[in-house]
């Protein structure tokens, strides 16, 4: 079976942040030092973090819809850094991966598996399209590739 990811080569790590010590501006910040200090030592492109290992656990699962209201399709949401997709070998069969211009400052955005798309969207084109993220009670666009007059986000 074929789990949709490369795992040969891949080293896991699993690091727990007390949330009283370390609310989610705090986590944030930890991850993001620790990502650069991973890439410093093993290069850029060659790290990614992401919230739960796939086929892990049940956890991340969550309630979505294309609108506020609509019927809902569970599906497990995870939070990654830039990397994850190429890492991971993930292909990205359509729109684009996230980029560092993804940031907290910026508005939400993911990716979506080919089957969601379909129980979503039926047959329409769902780049672009967003995602009502019941749990958090926000928006999220579809990645688009960038368009070259879309000047990138400064961070």
């Amino acid at each position: 079976m074929n789990p949709g990811f490369k795992a040969d080569g891949v080293l896991t790590l699993q690091v727990a942040l007390p949330r009283a010590s370390y609310p989610d501006a705090r986590a944030a910040s930890f991850h993001s030092a620790l990502q650069g200090a991973l890439e410093g030592s093993l290069g850029p492109r060659s790290t990614a973090i992401v919230n739960e290992i796939p086929l892990t656990g049940s956890g991340g699962r969550s309630l979505l819809s294309r609108r506020s209201g609509d019927v809902e399709r569970e599906a497990v949401v995870r939070e990654a850094t830039p990397a994850y997709f190429e890492v991971m070998g993930i292909p990205v069969l359509a729109g684009r991966s996230f980029d560092p211009h993804d940031d907290p400052s910026a508005p939400a955005r993911c990716v979506i598996s080919q089957s969601l798309a379909e129980s979503l969207f039926g047959h329409e084109q769902p780049i672009g399209g967003r995602i009502w993220l019941g749990e958090r009670a926000q928006l999220a666009e579809i990645n688009r590739r960038r368009r070259r007059r879309e000047a990138p986000r400064a961070g």
